[in-house]
């Protein structure tokens, strides 16, 4: 008399897991293809199918090109399958800006069916008439990744002239400072411009004056495929930012000096303490 129960109730299971994957395979999630305007926070909705009739917890990732477009934020609301009116937005890769990846989370969860699961709130930093891509990468549903799930990526254009990063001109501080050994400068280039840098003592005396990179000082552009080494400093140097690295000889004796950076738009001075 078992055998038939423990037969039905394998095939009621059987049916049930059939029903489970199928649900399962329904969810789908896509980016749709959207123009925005260049340096404005613009809405883009996020569409899909959330199936189930008991949600706790949905989890989006999502790559995209950081260089092109910035995600801000996300926004949920009543008749969004993330009802949070704010979703939770983590970054987990921002050291690859091409394939920058966030991942947005709700748990207050409702099923939808080719509607909106929440809208993103996306900035477009280049141009003209700039294309990325914001493709979904993985779908949690009440912490089991829908592996079956249909992921579909949206082409988002920027049109317009490109904004551009202001580096304002200047000297950052040293660190370490004080140092016994060699230092390192964070400076910045706003506009194009030649370059030279002189080390001083408290009294006004010149200790250094610097026309090529040398044992002393050596100059590196930030970029982020890695930095690159500048040859020469009266040479034109560009827009960015970069780290200039002190080590001095063995005739600067211990005390207070100053390192100042000459360029076609300014003088900058900073302060350190070197400790032999």
């Amino acid at each position: 008399m078992l055998k038939p129960v423990r037969r039905i109730f394998s095939v009621a299971f059987l049916f049930l897991l059939l029903l489970f994957n199928e649900a399962l395979s329904q969810v789908i999630v896509r980016i749709p293809d959207t123009t925005i305007p260049r340096g404005s926070i613009y809405k883009i909705p996020v569409i899909g199918t959330i199936p189930g009739s008991s949600l706790n917890n949905l989890t989006l990732q999502l790559v995209f090109n950081a260089n092109v477009i910035d995600i801000k934020s996300a926004s949920g609301a009543g008749n969004y399958a993330m009802k949070c009116p704010v979703p939770k937005v983590d970054s987990i890769n921002f050291d690859n800006l091409n394939s920058a990846v966030i991942t947005i989370s709700c748990n207050d969860v409702q099923p939808v069916n080719n509607d909106t699961i929440c809208t993103i709130d996306v900035e477009g930093l280049a141009g003209p008439d700039s294309l990325s891509l914001i493709k979904p990468i993985k779908v949690i549903i009440d912490g089991t990744a829908i592996d079956a799930a249909t992921l579909v990526q949206g082409t988002i254009k920027v049109p317009g002239e490109p904004v551009y990063q202001e580096f304002p001109e200047g000297i950052g501080q040293n660190y370490p400072n004080p140092f016994e050994s060699t230092t390192t400068f964070p400076m910045s280039i706003n506009n194009l411009t030649k370059v030279n840098f002189l080390i001083y003592a408290v009294n006004g005396a010149s200790v250094y004056e610097v026309t090529v990179p040398g044992d002393w000082l050596t100059l590196e552009k930030v970029t982020k495929n890695g930095n690159i080494v500048i040859d020469r400093f009266d040479s034109v140097l560009e827009r960015g930012s970069y780290l200039l690295h002190l080590t001095p000889g063995p005739e600067m004796a211990s005390g207070v000096y100053f390192l100042l950076m000459l360029t076609d738009n300014g003088k900058y001075s900073k302060g350190f303490l070197y400790l032999k």
